[in-house]
């Protein structure tokens, strides 16, 4: 059975998959998996969602671990030169009885045996034209009249597909712990996303600086500019090597030095850098921005490393928990 399983993360990317969903939820906050049988393949493939288009469907009535119903939604674009128009996708996995005429009717899986179940997953991927959409209408309530359902390679329409399972196969990672009553993480960088924009505003200052430092403004003073013969107005000169021009007895050449303003972007860079590393768990020392050289021992980077220690362990939680109980 584990060859089995290593054959098939093999099969299926499974390093890559899973550095797509931390990638996402350490910026997005939360990534979505979805395991999906396909039938040509004879295996489960594992497909990595945006949590944007993650809609977990919550009973209010109840105090639920995990949502009994779960739409993938997302908009696809007009493609004129297929002649197909502006779409609306939406894959719901809900679970529901066996046979709803039948309360008898019970299925023993593999994973929980001699424990019947009489609740299965149903798979239904559906599409609805933008047009036919009207305002009001919610995604948990859209006209199923209007559907056009998705069909498999096999030839299998899905609508209400039996997954032959008793769970969503569907899983939701926090980045990290909800709080109460929430269901969603928070990016790593929320709480310093001010930060980096200004981080962004000084680098690019900084390289328009450098364009006038590298190529200062020049000013002339007492010389005749060359003419264009053909349009009779002024050449512009160029700033280049062993460029020479000529001066009058009271001829000047002034040069606008911009180089103070480059390193003061510089040390603004710096500062904004500390600012963010004191502003969030990671730490200079996590950065990577810390001197080594300015650590007076292990142990005293080994403390400073001590926030990130608790960041990555707060978020373990969360992830553990989701893998576990599906």
């Amino acid at each position: 059975m584990q060859e089995r399983l290593r054959q098939w993360a093999t099969k299926e990317l499974l390093m890559l998959r899973i550095q797509q969903a931390e990638r996402s939820a350490v910026l997005l906050g939360d990534s979505v998996y979805a395991l999906v049988w396909d039938p040509v393949k004879q295996r489960p493939t594992l497909r990595v969602y945006d949590p944007g288009f993650y809609f977990p469907q919550w009973d209010d009535d109840q105090d639920q671990d995990f949502p009994t119903r779960v739409h993938l939604a997302w908009e696809l674009p007009e493609d004129p030169e297929a002649g197909l128009k502006a779409r609306v996708r939406r894959v719901t996995y809900e679970l529901g009885p066996i046979s709803e005429d039948d309360a008898s009717v019970v299925r023993e899986c593999p994973w929980e045996p001699g424990r019947p179940s009489r609740m299965t997953c149903f798979l239904t991927d559906s599409e609805w034209l933008l047009e036919d959409l009207k305002q009001g209408e919610t995604l948990d309530r859209l006209p199923m009249g209007t559907a056009a359902f998705r069909v498999r390679p096999d030839g299998t329409e899905l609508n209400r597909l039996d997954l032959w399972i008793d769970f969503v196969p569907v899983i939701h990672i926090a980045n990290t712990i909800p709080h109460g009553g929430e269901h969603w993480g928070q990016s790593v960088i929320a709480k310093v996303l001010q930060g980096l924009d200004e981080l962004a505003a000084t680098d690019s200052d900084s390289a328009a600086a450098s364009a006038t430092t590298g190529t200062p403004i020049i000013g002339l003073a007492g010389t005749r500019l060359p003419v264009d013969r053909a349009t009779g107005t002024p050449v512009q000169l160029t700033v280049e090597a062993g460029a020479v021009w000529q001066l009058g007895d009271s001829g000047r050449m002034d040069a606008l030095g911009t180089s103070p303003q480059l390193a003061e972007l510089r040390a603004r860079v710096e500062r904004l850098m500390d600012r963010i590393a004191s502003n969030s768990p990671v730490t200079a020392a996590g950065l990577g921005t810390l001197d080594a050289s300015q650590v007076p021992s292990g142990c005293a980077l080994k403390l400073a490393l001590g926030p990130l220690d608790a960041l990555v362990g707060s978020m373990r939680l969360p992830r553990g928990a989701s893998i576990s109980c599906c």
